[in-house]
Order: C-alpha cells, then structure tokens, then sequence
C-alpha cells in the first residue's frame, strides 16, 4: 500500500480544486504562511479537524484522511497499528463494494443493463478483487501456522488448520 502523505494530500488538492500553488491551499485552508511548505517537509502536523478540510479539498474520505494522519504523526508499534486498521477498513470496503457489485441494482434494469453487461462487470471486479483476496488467504495461512507453532503445536498442516477454525 503506499503511503499517502501531506504531499499527496496538498497536491490531489491543487489538482482537483485547480489550484496552482501551494498558497491557494494554504488560503484555503484559511492558514497564513507556508504552512503546506512545512507540511511538505515533515515539520509540523496538521489537527484532525485541518486534516479533514485538506482530504475535503483533496476529494479524500475524512475517515481514511484521519487513518493517514494517525499513520502520520505515529512511530513504531502505534505506526504499525494505524497502519493494520486502515488496511483492514480498505479490505472491509472492498468486500462491501463487491456485494454491492453481485447484487445489482433495479436502476440496471431501468437504464437497460442487460445481463450480458451484467456479467462483465462482475469479472471485472472478480479479476481486481482475486490477487487482493489471494494475499489475504496467505497472510491468514501464514498467520496460523504461526500460532500453532507459539502454541506447541509443530506438525500442522494447512489443511488441518481449515478444519479446527
């Protein structure tokens, strides 16, 4: 996953406000100076609440927007669990949007999406969706093979450990 930074943040809001400078997103914030300079080089943080108007600006999620921030201002342990929610909440996310995808909508049938089209777009997400889950399938493997192997137990295989869940 790459990190998104203050830079990320400042630039996707010149890019959809029209902006052209970092001052147009300083004044827009409604902060005097350099402040997105600062933020640029790591040496200040935004509030929650400057973070959530920059993601605004930025056409950003204010909830994903904080998850950035709290990856942002953190180190070590901390760093690494903000970092774990956020991967989670885009993995929650995904799975949502491809029930949402299966089910379809009435408005399909209003607006002539037929079933042909239909299925198109289903392995279109199917094909975005399958390395993400694939991973995820791995990490869970190599996650309980781990912990049989803390709990003494050395001679699990991976298929044993699909029948004791």
């Amino acid at each position: 996953m790459n990190e998104r930074d203050y830079s990320f943040y400042i630039d996707r809001a010149k890019q959809v406000q029209g902006f052209k400078t970092d001052l147009q997103v300083n004044q827009a914030l409604g902060f005097k100076g350099s402040v997105a300079s600062l933020l640029r080089k790591s040496k200040m943080h935004l509030s929650d609440e400057n973070m959530i108007n920059l993601a605004n600006l930025a056409g950003i999620d204010e909830t994903v927007a904080l998850m950035d921030l709290g990856i942002l201002r953190c180190e070590g342990n901390a760093k690494k669990a903000y970092k774990r929610i956020l991967e989670k909440m885009t993995a929650a996310a995904l799975i949502a949007l491809f029930i949402v995808a299966l089910s379809g909508t009435p408005s399909m049938a209003e607006n002539g999406l037929g079933k042909q089209q239909h299925k198109h777009f289903h392995l279109y997400i199917l094909s975005h969706l399958q390395k993400i889950i694939k991973t995820r399938l791995l990490r869970l493997k190599r996650a309980a093979l781990r912990f049989f192997n803390q709990c003494g137990i050395k001679s699990v295989r991976y298929q044993d450990t699909l029948t004791h869940c």
